[in-house]
């Protein structure tokens, strides 16, 4: 049962009613009663200062302490963990940031929070093959080390940001922009609970809340307030990560970032902009150990163990990938060299005696929708729309059934919001 009085709880869930989840001017107030909830509780409630607007003085007056406590039962009904700006295990490093959530709501404990390097991973939702593939590499390897990683629960690469540390056996958050009961993005559900299994989704907005433009922004000071760093693998000059950034910036946090693999593209132009400004390069999450060698008091063993990472381990820096992507842009802009006759027919002849058929994985323990999924990407790679029209299945059901699939290693997601079977 949860102890509404206990760390004054029910008071720093009133303030967050009174004045709004992500409102600054709370933070104001209650300077004026040395930070004191209660003090400032009592004083608003009975109308002893005028430093309230006439909105606020209504809304003051409207929110009451009983409807806060009703609103923290409904969370204990449905097992959310709720915690205050005083309570224990309320993030550590989010009490430093400016206009901190007076309230933290979690499918879980944040306990494993405690004494662990922690990167937030931000990127695009359009994410390319390449971006993809660089969000996995370092978010598993880092999960390996025990670095939980934070993201935002959307698509493309806060997707694989949080798939790859599950993956590598590490835990990771999902901050949301709505409420942690709000369906955003539509049919995410499983996924979030798959999160919460492996780490938490978390809030500060009281259930029910679902996101409007303005939560998201408002969201990315908590996402970067509970890192020690953020990762931008990729950003646009208009791309929501960018507002990650600035905010890990203003938070005293550090920057990193994956070069492009293509200098050119648009796609890239909000990382490129970071690494002009002094953003930290990152080749492989190597980099990212590196500088959070002693965070959080690790042992000597640790570091010991971690200065042999660069002679022990195979996985490469993706100055490599940049390199492959390069060979490759090169190779297709040569003409292919036309084959003999005599090589053509002796090709074909090879074919026919060894033809490469495609498996089909075993779909016997699958639902009916997740069979017929598999079979219409069984050729290639498919973009979610076409899928929805082809099937007649609802665009967010589709979603929901392609990240359990995802899960089950039956099929990955590609560029452009597509999918293919995990060959």
């Amino acid at each position: 049962m949860m102890d509404f009085a206990k760390n004054n709880l029910v008071y720093w869930a009133w303030l967050s009613l009174a004045f709004g989840a992500s409102s600054r001017r709370k933070w104001i107030v209650l300077e004026q009663f040395d930070n004191d909830v209660v003090a400032c509780y009592r004083a608003l409630r009975d109308g002893e200062t005028d430093m309230l607007s006439d909105a606020e003085r209504r809304n003051v007056r409207s929110v009451t302490l009983e409807k806060a406590q009703e609103k923290l039962a409904e969370c204990a009904d449905k097992d959310i963990f709720v915690y205050g700006y005083e309570s224990e295990g309320y993030p550590s490093k989010l009490r430093n940031i400016s206009n901190p959530p007076a309230v933290l709501f979690s499918t879980g404990s944040l306990d494993f929070l405690n004494n662990r390097a922690i990167i937030g991973v931000v990127g695009a939702r359009d994410a390319s093959e390449y971006s993809l593939k660089v969000t996995d590499s370092i978010c598993r390897n880092l999960a390996q080390w025990g670095v939980v990683i934070v993201s935002g629960g959307a698509f493309g690469v806060d997707t694989q940001a949080h798939k790859s540390a599950i993956a590598g056996g590490g835990k990771t958050v999902a901050v949301m922009g709505g409420s942690v009961d709000s369906d955003y993005p539509k049919g995410t559900a499983k996924f979030k609970q798959y999160i919460s299994e492996n780490g938490a989704v978390i809030s500060e907005h009281f259930l029910g809340h679902e996101p409007r433009g303005g939560d998201f922004v408002a969201r990315n000071r908590i996402l970067t307030g509970i890192c020690d760093g953020v990762l931008i693998t990729q950003a646009s000059k208009i791309s929501g990560a960018l507002n990650s950034a600035s905010h890990a910036v203003s938070q005293g946090k550090d920057v990193f970032c994956v070069p492009p693999c293509d200098v050119f593209s648009k796609r890239y132009a909000g990382v490129s902009s970071l690494l002009r400004d002094g953003a930290i390069p990152v080749f492989s999450h190597r980099d990212i150990l590196m500088q959070y060698a002693a965070v959080r008091n690790q042992s000597k063993e640790f570091a010991r163990d971690l200065s042999m990472v660069y002679e022990t381990e195979e996985n490469p820096d993706f100055a490599d990938d940049l390199l492959v992507e390069k060979k490759k842009r090169e190779s297709a802009k040569k003409a292919p060299r036309r084959k003999t006759k005599e090589q053509t027919e002796k090709l074909q002849e090879e074919q026919e005696m060894h033809p490469q058929e495609p498996v089909m994985p075993d779909t016997s323990e699958l639902t009916e929708l997740q069979k017929n999924i598999v079979k219409a990407i069984f050729d290639g790679t498919v973009q979610a729309d076409e899928l929805s029209a082809k099937l007649d299945v609802d665009i967010s059901e589709l979603f929901a059934e392609l990240t359990e699939l995802e899960m089950l290693g039956i099929v990955r997601s590609a560029a452009g919001n597509s999918y293919k079977l995990n060959r």
